[in-house]
């Protein structure tokens, strides 16, 4: 017999509450409640801390969060508003909003703001409390959305339009559907974000859909800087019209004044709340519990939602500072490049951000060979024994090499600097913060062709770093230079592959006789696939009801080198490839309740022709060093990575 749902067995960590959010989430005034937890790992995500360890977040139970949200009751049932759950990825607390709905009774809209990358039985669960479904489509190629978000779509695809079925029998008309589809800078173009805006029309008339794109950096210099601070008085000024005009329509006496307050505004004060606190009172002596309010209202509500959206009303701006590496094509297709570090402000009312790094992980760099090693001259002129920069500096450091063609001493001079203090313009550099130059007997070749247009060919590494001793000897580097030979470059990630009850058995089996574990991995399209290659690792992982059972595994050899371990069906066919791996350490057994960031893991999609996103390869990092430790009862890094 299935148990009763106990509203107070159940809790949820919670991110962050939002207050304010006019036209945002879908029609008037919301509440956005982020959770804790997401199945995705997508580049460029604005909430980051979902994928930290729930122990960092405040748990609230239903009757806890509705408590915290219950006091902006009055908007919501006034405007049609009510609660967005976001995240992370809601749709992984769905008892919670199961239960927190009949909390709330159906005053209040629930919306879900959600990937539908989740196991199928959470949307059934949620189908019949959930009153409109904001689903991010994020990128509609599959090969765009597992690069972008670290996960496969068919989820996303089968929920999508198993949800379509569900809301229609529960009574749920299309037009609360919103889809919203993204142009994403390095994978997603305009032209394909249309494209695919265009088709779930025509193929799903009746569903919403919102065109969501993100400001570059040119784009965010030519913002108005005090653009944040209107939004704030405006909401402010909307909601005051609000109150004012129930107090009119319902006799409650109501004093009206003007705010002083200048600059950014959160939307409310201890003033503001007050008049919230005497419309309640006053409604409850009538006995109303549906609000009215005026058209004119509800206008200026639609028209600040107007206001944040750019041509034809669809098109919503992600206000975000995009870094793209030099010379990223702008067709996804033909990515070659690593992707830098993105920083993203939250959007409007939303009190919520995050940076990740994207994963981007094959990349090709030009071939770099040896050009010279030599002695910095000059360190004991430029960088005195206390001075805190040699702190900074290690062996293996990359450094800039700088053309000072204002050098009175040398014409030929190239002076050496940290990387980080250099931003590539030579005319605008602070030479004081140099700590040595190329001796002049080294220099002069280098200069020549320096000047000639080529300085971006040189790049160079401490390779001897002594800080007493020679002055001439203290610090040497190693100079290379670019060639037009293009190389692949892996990533330092792990990769992951999920295990069937039988393939663990006939893991477990191979590695007991033979030593090692030979395998064949693949799939089609084989062309976009990211084989292991000799060196590389994989987390092995067979997914538990409690948890999971782990290895980590070497590749040792591939295609004809597993012949010099006994393996014969080695060639290579059409769409696999064959493998021969050693165990590093495993097998382990990992609990939920102890490892919370294996519980929002799609262990079960996991395939070793692809990279694990950065975050999540940095997790099991963290768990198979923790099990070494446990193991030898000595802290040293795992091996194969970087200290």
């Amino acid at each position: 017999m299935m148990k009763k749902l106990e509203i107070k067995s159940i809790s949820a960590p919670v991110i962050g509450i939002s207050r304010f959010r006019l036209g945002t989430d879908g029609e008037g005034i919301t509440t956005l409640v982020a959770f804790q937890g997401c199945p995705l790992r997508c580049s460029y995500c604005l909430n980051k801390e979902c994928w930290e360890s729930a122990d960092h977040f405040k748990h609230y139970t239903p009757k806890e969060l509705y408590e915290e949200v219950k006091k902006d009751d009055l908007y919501f049932r006034a405007t049609g508003g009510g609660i967005t759950f976001g995240g992370g990825e809601p749709a992984l607390r769905a008892d919670f909003i199961v239960a927190f709905r009949k909390l709330c009774g159906k005053d209040w809209k629930i919306r879900l703001e959600t990937s539908l990358n989740v196991e199928q039985s959470l949307i059934d669960k949620l189908a019949p409390v959930v009153d409109e479904w904001i689903a991010d489509t994020k990128a509609e190629r599959s090969v765009a959305y597992k690069e972008y978000t670290g996960v496969y779509r068919q989820r996303f695809h089968n929920n999508f339009y198993k949800l379509i079925d569900k809301t229609k029998g529960h009574g749920i008309p299309r037009e609360r559907i919103t889809l919203k589809v993204h142009i994403i800078p390095g994978y997603v173009t305009e032209e394909q974000a249309g494209e695919t805006a265009e088709n779930f029309k025509k193929y799903q008339e009746g569903c919403k859909v919102e065109i969501i794109r993100y400001l570059d950096n040119e784009e965010l210099a030519k913002k108005d800087k005090n653009t944040r601070e209107r939004n704030g008085k405006r909401i402010c000024e909307i909601l005051k019209a609000l109150r004012s005009d129930i107090a009119k329509r319902y006799g409650i006496d109501l004093e009206e004044r003007d705010c002083s307050h200048k600059g950014n505004c959160a939307g409310t004060c201890p003033r503001c709340e007050a008049d919230i606190e005497k419309l309640e009172k006053g409604l409850l002596e009538k006995l109303e519990n549906k609000i009215e309010i005026s058209e004119e209202i509800k206008k200026m509500i639609d028209q600040n939602k107007d206001s944040k959206s750019g041509r034809d009303n669809e098109e919503h701006i992600l206000q975000g500072d995009v870094i793209l590496p030099p010379g990223l094509p702008e067709n996804p297709d033909n990515i070659e490049g690593e992707i830098q570090e993105f920083h993203d402000e939250p959007l409007d009312g939303q009190v919520l951000q995050g940076e990740q790094v994207p994963q981007n992980p094959d990349f090709y760099q030009f071939k770099k060979i040896f050009y010279k090693e030599c002695a910095v001259a000059g360190v004991s002129f430029h960088i005195e024994p206390n001075d805190e920069l040699w702190d900074e500096l290690e062996e293996g450091m990359e450094v800039a090499l700088i053309r000072d063609k204002n050098n009175s001493h040398d014409k030929h001079a190239v002076a050496v600097a940290p990387l980080s203090d250099y931003a590539g313009d030579p005319e605008d550099y602070d030479f004081d913060f140099i700590f040595g130059y190329v001796p002049r007997t080294e220099n002069k070749e280098l200069a020549t062709m320096m000047d000639a247009g080529y300085a971006n060919k040189f790049s160079a590494k401490i390779t001897t770093l002594k800080k007493y001793g020679n002055p001439n000897d203290r610090i040497r580097i190693t100079i290379f230079i670019e060639t037009n030979e293009k190389v692949l470059v892996r990533p330092n990630l792990l990769r992951a592959q999920s295990l069937s009850h039988s393939e663990l058995e006939d893991l477990t089996e191979q590695l007991a006789q033979k030593g090692f574990y030979a395998a064949r991995y693949g799939g089609y399209p084989h062309f976009d696939l990211q084989f292991p290659d000799k060196g590389e690792r994989i987390v092995y992982v067979h997914e538990t009801y409690y948890g999971a059972i782990l290895y980590l595994m070497k590749v040792v050899a591939k295609d004809i080198d597993c012949l010099n371990f006994d393996v014969d069906d080695y060639e290579s066919l059409d769409d696999c490839e064959a493998f021969v791996m050693t165990n590093i350490i495993g097998p382990i057994v990992v609990n939920k309740k102890e490892n919370s960031f294996i519980a929002y893991l799609p262990l079960k999609e996991y395939r070793a022709t692809s990279y694990l996103p950065k975050s999540v390869s940095k997790d099991f990092e963290s768990l198979f060093n923790v099990e070494l430790s446990n193991i030898i009862n000595y802290d040293i890094p795992l091996p194969g990575t970087k200290e």
